[in-house]
Formats: C-alpha cells, structure tokens, sequence
C-alpha cells in the first residue's frame, strides 16, 4: 500500500484515549509508526495478518522489549489488534486496517473475490477470539479458553516458566469472559508495575506465582509499597 486514510478524528478515539491514559501521548505516535510499518507491507489480497521481529520494532519504536510487549498488550486489550510473541517474532492480526485502505493507494493489487457459497454449503465461520475482547461465547469442550487462547496469555507474560502449570491453571480457573477480562486487567497492571520499577528479569514472579494472587494486582497500586533497589539490567540502560 502506497499510502492510506488517516481520520482527522483518530487522535478523539475512546480506545486510544485509555492508551494515553496508560502510557502517555508517545503511545500515539506508537501506533501509527505500526500502522506505517504495516500498512507497507499489505498487498491488497484481504491478509490482514503481518509479522515483524522484536528488534525491528525496538528500533521503530527506540524502546525497550519489556516496553514493547505492555505497548502490544494495551493496543490489543483495547481491540486495535491481536498480537502474539513467539521469541523474537511479533505476530499481528488486524483485520480494522481495512479501514484505513484507499482502493487506489495499491499498485497492480489483485483483490480477493468473493463468491456466494454452493447450493447446501454453509458459510464459513469468522474465528472470534475471547482475548481480543469479543465474546465468542462458550467453548465447546472442557475449559471456556481454549489452548490457544491460553498460550496467547502465557506468551504475554513477561517470564517464560512453569508454562504447562501456568496454562492448566487459567484453563481451569478462568472460566468466564469477566474472569478472562479481569485477570487481563491484572496482569497488565504487574506488567506496568515491573517497568515502573524497572524490575530485572530474574525478579519477575513465576506465572504460576503471579497466577495466586493476580486478583491483588487488579488494584493498580498493588506493589507500591515494595523497596525498588535494583540495579537495572543492561536492558533498561
């Protein structure tokens, strides 16, 4: 894509507005240096999914990983996008910058057809994930989150232990989208907490640990009354 739409009103977003809230007018300039990054990428064939590493973002954004992972986990709480974090690969679905495409902004863009289903064949399905903040609704089967949608919340997590425990655990206890919201909430609140404090790696509680109690940290000045002595790792330098 060449170039695309900017509404002279985004900036008046109620999600983009908690963004700000959260992390400071930066946060905007944040977002639209992605949707720059993103929106080169885009093809005109309806695949609204992109994918760039950790370091290539760090740079575009000159902010730590920590930094970017709560940045990630805001714009996706708040519905702009779905991201997931797999090492150094970001992940990006974001089907709502269909919104910002021009028709003629891409060059020799072969548009997707669309075609009304066969005689006796049921449309197909648009996948609604409940961590995106859609309620999709029961899920069929044992726990209301899926595997998926439970190793989307590990891999939020700022420390990568105790993975299968941690993943047992959530599946088990939250088992509504209130908890789901909730405990999202939580763990936004840790992740802020840990930045804040500039909290070396090591000394990130377990998930399993964090899982024990993430219902304290659903008041944001949980913590606070914890010494920050410190010495920041290089990556806070």
């Amino acid at each position: 894509m060449k170039w695309f739409k900017h509404y002279s009103v985004a900036s008046q977003d109620g999600s983009m507005n908690r963004v700000i809230d959260e992390h400071g007018l930066i946060a905007y300039s944040y977002f639209w240096l992605l949707v720059e990054q993103c929106a080169a990428k885009y093809e005109g064939d309806g695949n609204f999914t992109f994918q760039l590493s950790m370091s290539q973002v760090r740079r575009l954004w000159r902010i730590r990983s920590l930094r970017v992972e709560l940045l990630l986990h805001s714009y996706s709480t708040n519905n702009f996008f779905n991201s997931t974090i797999v090492e150094d690969l970001i992940t990006i679905s974001w089907p709502k910058l269909a919104k910002y495409v021009h028709k003629d902004a891409i060059s020799s863009a072969v548009r997707p057809a669309t075609s009304p289903p066969l005689a006796g064949q049921k449309k197909e399905k648009k996948e609604k994930y409940i961590l995106s903040g859609q309620n999709s609704g029961p899920v069929k089967g044992k726990y209301f989150l899926t595997n998926e949608q439970a190793l989307e919340i590990y891999r939020t997590y700022p420390r990568k232990e105790k993975r299968k425990e941690f993943l047992k655990k959530i599946q088990s206890g939250l088992k509504n989208q209130q908890l789901v919201d909730k405990f999202n909430t939580s763990l936004a609140n840790y992740c802020k907490w840990l930045y804040v404090n500039k909290k070396e790696e090591q000394y990130v509680k377990l998930p399993t640990t964090f899982y024990s109690e993430w219902e304290d940290w659903l008041d944001p000045s949980h913590g606070n009354t914890e010494l920050s002595v410190v010495r920041p790792a290089d990556r806070w330098r």
